[in-house]
């Protein structure tokens, strides 16, 4: 686990993929970057389209849900919705 300023970032596996992810303790969604999921061998199946709106001024993000994906944490794997 790392903290740079105000994040924590910890080294997960998300499917065949190492990153650093940010962690967000008020968060009610968990985002994945567009570029990871079209990296990875077999992306999961899109559920349906999203607009996020973030603090700021017009400030959104395009994105859709998909099918879980595995998601390994230090020495623990586990299914979440992205």
């Amino acid at each position: 686990m790392n903290q740079l300023a105000s994040q924590i970032c910890l080294k997960v596996q998300v499917g065949d993929i190492l990153m650093y992810a940010v962690v967000d303790s008020a968060a009610d969604v968990n985002i994945i970057f567009d570029r990871v999921y079209a990296s990875k061998k077999q992306p999961p199946s899109k559920l349906r389209d999203v607009k996020l709106l973030m603090t700021g001024r017009d400030s959104s993000m395009q994105g859709f849900v998909v099918d879980p994906v595995r998601l390994k944490i230090g020495f623990c794997w586990y299914q979440k919705q992205l």
